[in-house]
């Protein structure tokens, strides 16, 4: 992963540049979007995201959790792995907002 394509960062936390860095890198070059993401089951984003915030390390199988094909599990370092579960609490988020959305009154 190469966080710093768009350096400096444009927030006030180097993480929190890190973490959307991270989900706009799974939207355009995993397809993992709005529509993508609501076809799996409720939770398993958060799911997922606790998985990589665990203590975890790149040769470590998937947690018994991982909501996912074991093919899709690839922890990095520490920091990576952070980014990665705060990205993919970033996508629950959205997930949980759009179930939310009331559609604009129609006269």
């Amino acid at each position: 992963m190469n966080f710093f394509d768009e350096w400096p960062p444009v927030g006030i936390s180097m993480g929190a540049d890190m973490i959307l860095a991270e989900r706009r890198r799974q939207i355009e070059e995993e397809g993992y979007d709005a529509e993508h993401d609501a076809q799996h089951p409720t939770g398993a984003l958060s799911k997922a995201a606790r998985c990589y915030a665990a203590d975890v390390r790149v040769n470590d199988p998937p947690p018994v959790d991982w909501p996912w094909d074991s093919g899709l599990w690839r922890p990095g370092d520490a920091v990576c792995n952070l980014v990665r579960a705060g990205a993919l609490l970033a996508a629950e988020i959205d997930l949980q907002l759009n179930k939310w959305e009331v559609p604009d009154a129609q006269d």
